[in-house]
């Protein structure tokens, strides 16, 4: 007997109708192992998705649910369900925990002005860069693209910096340089994907077909995200490493300090905390149509959907 359900394409391996089946997905696509997959893994991914779309009796007699889960598994990592572009590798959800780990050990250990800085632009230029790559609507103007990434890499970098310079005078400073964080993340999320707060994101039917573009909604896809990735992440990526590198250093290393602990503790805290902050959130927004613009209070469903991107 097979160990998973049987293939749905148009569905997840884990419900995502509940909190703990939108963790297991998440979970499931952060693996950093994933970032092994080619080119060519990927097209043939696709190729197989695409092949069941046309036939699925035909595809299900020559392969398991358990590959074709697999080969959604991979898509799901490195395709924007909501634009269907092909993340570039450094940006995609896999990549977040080898990429962040040596920044977050700087921003947790670095105290002098210039390194403050520099980090904070790394951090704030991949955030940007990882925000755009998962907004919920395409985007082609490079201009806007570039504005998007000054304001948002400006903005939150003097942000950081502002409140990192006031935390020296409080206690605890831990405090005030999560609440820089999540202001400087909520400032880029803003600003990488602007253009949906100005031109609004598409509504989707109960089939799955556009119904209109809404402002309203749109500033629910982003709001969401912030409210996810800005306002929840930070607290345990920035408190729980040095919490739990504090209780190793004192139980076992007689309070000496160690980089290797301290990378261990950062790991473990962005493995459980980046699925379960992401998974707050469905990725299909349900909103009642009398939450959005008049022209969608006529609609035909009590309900629409809209992508909230990531």
């Amino acid at each position: 007997m097979n160990s998973v359900p049987e293939f749905d394409i148009d569905a997840s391996l884990f419900d995502q109708s509940s909190y703990s089946g939108r963790f297991k997905h998440f979970l499931s696509i952060i693996d950093p192992r994933l970032l092994a997959i080619g080119d060519n893994e990927l097209n043939a991914a696709q190729t197989l998705l695409d092949s069941f779309k046309k036939n699925p009796k035909l595809v299900r007699e020559s392969h398991s649910n358990e590959e074709l889960w697999m080969a959604k598994r991979v898509i799901d990592s490195a395709v924007n369900s909501a634009t269907g572009e092909i993340i570039h590798p450094i940006a995609r959800m896999c990549a977040f925990i080898p990429s962040s780990v040596p920044i977050t050990l700087g921003m947790l250990t670095m105290t002098s002005t210039p390194a403050i800085l520099g980090l904070q632009w790394i951090n704030q230029s991949y955030n940007a860069i990882f925000n755009y790559s998962h907004r919920s609507e395409p985007s082609r103007d490079k201009t806007q693209i570039l504005k998007a990434y000054a304001l948002a890499t400006g903005t939150s970098c003097g942000l950081a910096l502002g409140l990192n310079k006031l935390a020296r005078n409080i206690r605890p400073p831990w405090l005030i340089s999560t609440f820089a964080v999540m202001a400087a993340g909520s400032a880029n999320v803003a600003f990488t994907r602007a253009n949906e707060l100005q031109n609004g994101v598409s509504v989707f039917n109960e089939n799955g077909e556009s119904i209109g573009m809404s402002k309203i909604a749109g500033k629910y896809a982003v709001g969401y995200t912030i409210l996810s990735r800005s306002v929840l992440l930070p607290i345990p990526l920035m408190v729980v490493p040095g919490l739990l590198s504090q209780f190793v250093s004192r139980r076992f290393l007689g309070g000496r300090t160690s980089r290797l602990v301290d990378v261990v503790c950062i790991v473990a805290a962005q493995a459980v905390a980046l699925p379960a902050c992401v998974a707050a959130f469905p990725q299909k927004l349900t909103l009642r149509r009398d939450q959005l613009e008049p022209e969608f209070h006529t609609a035909k469903n009590e309900v629409v959907y809209v992508q909230k991107g990531v």
